[in-house]
């Protein structure tokens, strides 16, 4: 299966707490979600972390950071 999200998508889902279910609803796993390079730069996780974490609250940013491919290098 083959799904496409914009930034936008996956910002909302992870302020409203939404991203699990949204995969549980796809039938996806975090192991099947590619995630392009530039979409850590758009979500603030690699560009402007403070500010993002600021604006957003710390369990979004930590959401996101997680979702936009993170896990793999922290």
């Amino acid at each position: 299966m083959i799904c496409l999200a914009d930034n936008d998508i996956v910002k909302k889902l992870a302020i409203c707490n939404l991203l699990d279910e949204a995969l549980g609803a796809l039938g996806v796993s975090h192991r099947e979600i590619l995630v392009l390079p530039t979409a850590r730069f758009k979500l603030g996780v690699s560009k402007n972390p403070d500010k993002a974490r600021s604006q957003l609250g710390v369990e979004t940013f930590d959401r996101l950071k997680y979702f936009s491919g993170s896990r793999r290098r922290d």
